[in-house]
């Protein structure tokens, strides 16, 4: 799993992955995964600078989107460090041994949602354990403090325009709102407009409120670059 800035949010997808397999020929299962379990490397960034802080950060959000425990360090998991790609911020490798369980999706139950139809009804007694660790993540990763959304809808209703009773940003409107002056007399404008691109998730050439809060948020994440980056050439 070799995109560093968002491999590490698609572990979920081991949730129980073998479980059909061991379904249809426990036999064939046995023979193959009876004694060991497939290893995982998945690259990430951390903040951690300490090697022993960074191990932590990067097995602590593996075990949340994996929905389960990982072995022991040292013999299940690995941590390599590749590179320091800027002062505060560091790329590993976190290698580890697919718990059993978490394979056969006998923790967290989110293999059975996943596999559900999207129009099927979920049962009140459902187990809610598997939705838990992602929910957390996602709720970390967009949480901004209400007087910073304040400040963002001041800057967005003082550049916005009406177009057929909405307001918007259109592209000169967008980058008006998003550079000072000060950053405009150092970058030419054209450059900033990159960004109208990712923002503008419609491709209608207009942001409305909502992308303009989503984008804002991408600009707090502290691998924002490559999340532009990569939103930037996903078209």
């Amino acid at each position: 799993m070799n995109l560093p800035a968002t491999a590490i949010e698609f572990l979920d997808a081991y949730r129980g992955v073998l479980a059909p397999l061991k379904e249809k020929d426990p036999a064939a299962f046995e023979e193959v995964y009876e004694d060991r379990m497939p290893m995982v490397h998945c690259y990430a960034f951390t903040r951690e600078l300490d090697v022993s802080s960074a191990g932590a950060d990067l097995r602590k959000r593996a075990e949340e989107y994996l929905g389960g425990a990982l072995g022991i360090d040292g013999e299940d998991v690995h941590y390599h460090l590749v590179r320091d790609v800027a002062p505060h911020k560091r790329m590993y490798c976190i290698s580890f041994r697919l718990p059993r369980d978490i394979a056969l999706g006998v923790k967290g139950g989110l293999n059975q949602t996943r596999m559900a139809s999207s129009t099927d009804a979920v049962s009140p007694s459902a187990p809610l354990e598997g939705v838990k660790a992602p929910l957390a993540a996602a709720s970390r990763s967009l949480s901004t403090p209400e007087s910073e959304l304040k400040r963002w809808k001041r800057i967005f209703d003082s550049n916005a325009k009406d177009f057929s009773g909405q307001r918007y940003l259109d592209r000169e409107s967008f980058i008006s709102a998003i550079a000072s002056q000060g950053d405009l007399s150092r970058i030419d404008r054209e450059s900033f407009g990159v960004l109208f691109r990712v923002a503008d998730t419609s491709r209608r050439g207009l942001v409305s409120w909502d992308d303009f809060t989503v984008f804002e948020t991408l600009l707090k994440r502290p691998d924002a670059e490559y999340w532009i980056a990569f939103q930037y050439f996903d078209e």
